[in-house]
């Protein structure tokens, strides 16, 4: 049992424009998110010596007062060995004074959740521990490889998800599926919902559902699967593995939506994972035209080779 002590913290540059909650979540790791409300509503937290609401956003030079907590079982950092902070290394494409671009290896989720006690922002963190700031601009599937940002301070992280809300960033993607893709396919606009409930939550088409648009293109035939490039506009849960499976051709390899017995003949091709890797992204920040590409990786460039 450890009882920490009464704390008062300056708000940084990096760190305003967030929650206050958030902020907290993030100095009090392995405080449940209830004792964090429990201390608003007690009033226990303060900002510049007042009463203060979770959603404030706090701002540069706030002291925030971060009240003392017991607490039984602490949540121990996860270990990250030096083999993960390498291949993390390794797969940096662009670092700059905004953000890093990684090209995110597949089976590594972008952060830790019930299965593993890390993931990407876990080990980049424990890689490059000088970063004052470092924060997911946006997610990836565990098992989809590719593009991937995090930005560096709050204002491009911002920008980044005002440009992914208003639908002016543009995200590509390379996927293989099932048999011929039909021509007069390039389209696919069906709203798509999230459907939860059994051991795991799936996306559905569904009229009620959100809007989601992907343009796909053919990029080579092979003789019983088509390798597409995919554009979205729209960034739905699991929107691309559906939208195939919908018109019939699902991605090969993809265990939720796809075809079992199609994904246990292209595993005998080296296939061991959903046929998905995020290619590039496209979108202005500060101002300027960016685009962000990640290679093929190897894995999916040696099944190409061997169909």
């Amino acid at each position: 049992m450890i009882r920490t002590s009464v704390r008062e913290v300056s708000i940084s540059a990096a760190e305003a424009g967030q929650r206050l909650d958030n902020f907290l979540l993030r100095e009090l790791k392995g405080v449940p998110r209830s004792r964090v409300y429990k201390m608003f509503r007690k009033g226990e937290v303060r900002v510049n010596k007042g009463r203060i609401k979770p959603h404030y956003k706090v701002k540069t030079g706030d002291i925030v007062r971060i009240p003392p907590v017991t607490l039984d079982n602490v949540k121990k950092d996860p270990y990250i060995t030096d083999s993960n902070k390498e291949l993390m290394k390794k797969s940096v494409l662009v670092d700059d004074a905004d953000l890093l671009q990684i090209n995110k290896p597949a089976g590594l989720p972008v952060h830790a959740g019930s299965k593993l006690s890390f993931g990407v922002i876990e080990v980049v963190r424990a890689t490059y521990p000088e970063l004052e700031f470092i924060e997911l601009a946006h997610r990836l599937d565990r098992y989809t490889s590719g593009c991937l940002l995090l930005a560096k301070n709050r204002a491009i992280l911002q920008e980044i998800h005002t440009a992914l809300r208003d639908h002016t960033a543009v995200k590509h993607y390379f996927c293989l599926v099932a048999g011929k893709w039909p021509q007069e396919l390039s389209e696919i606009t069906t709203p798509l919902q999230r459907e939860r409930g059994g051991k795991q939550s799936k996306t559905i088409v569904s009229e009620s559902g959100k809007s989601a648009k992907s343009v796909f293109t053919l990029v080579q035939s092979f003789a019983n699967a088509s390798l597409m490039k995919v554009s979205i506009h729209t960034g739905r849960t699991h929107q691309i593995r559906v939208h195939a499976a919908s018109s019939g051709h699902p991605i090969l390899g993809d265990e939720l939506y796809g075809n079992h017995e199609l994904n246990k003949k292209i595993s005998k091709k080296g296939l061991t994972r959903q046929f998905l890797h995020a290619s590039s992204m496209e979108l202005v920040l500060n101002n300027e035209n960016r685009i962000f590409n990640a290679p093929l990786p190897d894995d999916l460039n040696s099944v190409l080779d061997r169909i």
